[in-house]
């Protein structure tokens, strides 16, 4: 754990405002969610 240390905590250097974005998955599950919804509708992906 000590040695990735610096590669945990890479998301600090990033302004306070990105910080929540980067930890988070919430947006890139709503992205595809989002995705998985209109393709759903058009049936441009059959399954």
């Amino acid at each position: 754990m000590g040695e990735a240390e610096a590669d945990v905590l890479a998301f600090v250097s990033f302004p306070k405002a990105h910080r929540t974005q980067i930890h988070s998955t919430n947006p890139l599950e709503r992205l595809n969610a989002e995705i998985k919804r209109r393709t759903d509708v058009v049936g441009m992906f059959p399954k």
